[in-house]
């Protein structure tokens, strides 16, 4: 059994609720941790929104956890929602990197709720 293909959402208008409703889907989809990697500047608002811990948090006590790529480096997880990919590749000289790795730290499901950036 691999891993299940990846998912693109559209974000829509209100890009808090589409993150909302797809961490939910995958929560229903299956157990285990759902990571949110967001640019920083979203962090605290989709932490709000998902009524969930945000970067400085214990990760490994939640089910739902929000961080930014940098913070992603080197941890996996079993879903993982990867938000506004453009905006974490545009971010400066690392953001192609950033955005790799932030597409890397799924073992099982990934979404992507936004556009990704051209080659």
């Amino acid at each position: 059994e691999g891993a299940t293909p990846p998912r693109l959402v559209a974000p829509g208008p209100d890009l808090l609720a589409t993150v909302v409703r797809e961490v939910e889907r995958l929560e229903l989809d299956g157990p285990g941790q759902v990571a949110v990697v967001a640019p920083r500047s979203l962090g605290p608002a989709l932490a709000a929104a998902l009524d969930t811990v945000a970067e400085t948090a214990d990760i490994f006590g939640a089910r739902r956890i929000v961080l930014d790529p940098r913070r992603a480096k080197g941890l996996e997880f079993d879903s993982v929602v990867v938000v506004d990919p453009a905006a974490i590749a545009g971010s400066g000289p690392s953001g192609r990197r950033d955005l790799y790795v932030s597409l890397t730290r799924t073992t099982d499901r990934l979404t992507v709720v936004g556009s990704l950036p051209d080659p």
